[in-house]
């Protein structure tokens, strides 16, 4: 890299000497130095793991996107008015037009869609006036292209879809952790059993290689006889060492699971005991892993999918063929309130009805 400004050189290094001193009071990390019930130690591992957060936040987000998808759907509100002055000329006297309305449109996701408008526009002339209005309620339901859940509703079926998918796989990774972590938990119990075990075989070997070597110094028993228990004593030794060291890395592969500081003292307060006499049956395994294994739910899941986008593809390959239908109410009159009567009285109706 080079820099060719003193700006550019002076920026760099204060942008390096403000993520050094970041890093100088980063927090260190949380260290552990006691014993865990196996509950306890799943708990901080779900707790703690950033990438089962991430994973609950993407969650989150597909989330997000299904109700997202749901603002289409949603009822549409709009209002509007105008004025105008119209100006005098040689036909007309002149006059002010005040025009206003009011309309609402939803759409269903099967495609129908429908629209309840009101309009008023009341014409003010130089002596005299004239008020229309209006009450529209105007329904489409396209019958092939843009129909249907296939046309329509597409969008929102593949977000509940990925919602399913991506729950699917943060159980999965959840699932994935907590078997890591029962794992290391265990095999932590185990190796401090095994430590256990292998310091009282090394403490029962140093005591008769004492023994010997005291019964050695009253002449009971032959020199000779010291090799035997000193090599019992020094293999016993080695076995110890290993088991110790067994140990450590037991304990560090719990810590890192665990997000913790691997110079942690970590413990196991379960015992053994807890843990089954005997596995569950093969066709019970079969059945627990294929029926309720959630990476084979986001593969079922992500074929339904595929299957939403092919029939939104089949469904945008037919021709448009939409039934409309509207009913309009209409109000005419020079009084104001006369024309919104007949509005209400339904003395002007006018309806259509057709295929487009």
């Amino acid at each position: 890299l080079m820099l060719k400004t003193p700006t550019l050189l002076a920026t760099s290094l204060l942008v390096l000497l403000t993520a050094a001193d970041g890093l100088a009071k980063a927090p260190p990390p949380l260290r552990v130095d006691r014993s865990l019930s196996l509950q306890q130690a799943l708990r901080l591992a779900a707790r703690r793991n950033l990438g089962l957060l991430r994973n609950d936040l993407e969650r989150r987000r597909v989330a997000l996107g299904y109700d997202a998808a749901w603002q289409t759907f949603l009822p549409e509100l709009s209002m509007d008015t105008s004025y105008q002055t119209l100006p005098k000329t040689d036909v007309t006297g002149g006059g002010r037009n005040l025009s206003y309305g009011a309309s609402v449109t939803w759409k269903a996701p099967v495609g129908t869609s429908l629209e309840l408008g009101m309009r008023v526009d009341p014409h003010v002339l130089r002596g005299d006036a004239s008020h229309r209005s209006s009450l529209n309620l105007t329904a489409k339901q396209p019958l092939l292209r843009g129909g249907w859940r296939a046309g329509a509703g597409n969008t929102l079926a593949e977000a509940q879809l990925e919602v399913g998918i991506q729950r699917a796989l943060s159980h999965q990774q959840l699932e994935t952790q907590l078997a890591n972590v029962v794992n290391a938990y265990w095999g932590l119990a185990f190796a401090e059993l095994d430590v256990a075990n292998r310091t009282r075989t090394r403490n029962r070997a140093k005591r008769q290689y004492l023994d010997t070597k005291e019964n050695i110094r009253r002449g009971i028993i032959a020199k000779i006889e010291i090799f035997v228990v000193e090599d019992n004593l020094v293999f016993f030794e080695q076995q110890l060492l290993a088991a110790k060291q067994s140990l450590v890395l037991a304990r560090r592969a719990l810590a890192q699971l665990l997000q913790v500081a691997g110079n942690s003292k970590i413990s196991v307060s379960d015992d053994l005991s807890k843990l089954p006499k005997a596995l569950p049956s093969r066709k019970a395994l079969l059945s627990s892993g294929l029926h309720d294994n959630p990476t084979l739910l986001a593969e079922i899941l992500r074929v339904r999918k595929n299957r939403v986008q092919l029939s939104f593809q089949r469904n945008q390959a037919l021709p448009s063929l939409d039934l409309a239908g509207s009913l309009k109410l209409n109000g005419v009159d020079k009084s104001y309130r006369d024309h919104l009567a007949q509005v209400a009285t339904g003395d002007r109706p006018e309806a259509t009805i057709g295929l487009t």
